[in-house]
């Protein structure tokens, strides 16, 4: 009599995704976190390091600032009264804060995060070449600001009712 084996496939083994998870007002999403940094990374206008670090230091106008333009990052709009879509800045905060608590930890995780084309063509800060400026600017994205403080803003609770 022949034996026949039967070949067992081996059973998949989980792994944690780098998928960065959050909820919009209406709906729990996952999006693909790389995204987010090519659009972080990709605003020419402005000097992002110079701002994170404003922001890490609680600055309100900084805040302001960066407020709308990390909304485009994850594509949640502005409250809306009328329909009551959107979220409002109060409700964004927290994602914000999420987001790059999730950078540092998936920084520490991978090593390194990709720095801008732009980026690249900058003379590292400490070189022999540097100039002034360059050791004066901001951080590049693969170090990102403050890194011992993990969240960039936390608002202080309102001041209690208590008479």
């Amino acid at each position: 009599m022949a034996e026949t084996t039967q070949e067992r496939t081996p059973e998949p083994q989980q792994t944690e995704r780098d998928i960065f998870r959050f909820h919009d007002g209406q709906r729990q999403r996952a999006i693909d976190p790389m995204k987010v940094w090519f659009a972080m990374w990709s605003e020419e206008d402005i000097d992002l390091g110079r701002l994170l670090d404003r922001m890490a230091e609680n600055e309100l106008e900084a805040v302001r600032e960066l407020l709308p333009i990390a909304r485009k990052w994850f594509g949640i709009q502005e409250f809306n009264e009328d329909d009551e879509s959107g979220m409002t800045d109060l409700e964004f905060c927290p994602i914000l804060n999420s987001w790059f608590d999730y950078l540092f930890d998936l920084k520490k995780k991978r090593g390194q995060l990709p720095i801008p084309f732009r980026l690249l063509q900058q003379q590292p800060p400490g070189s022999p070449s540097a100039t002034k400026k360059d050791l004066d600017s901001s951080s590049t994205p693969s170090e990102l600001p403050n890194e011992g403080h993990t969240t960039p803003f936390k608002p202080s609770p309102a001041p209690s009712a208590e008479a």
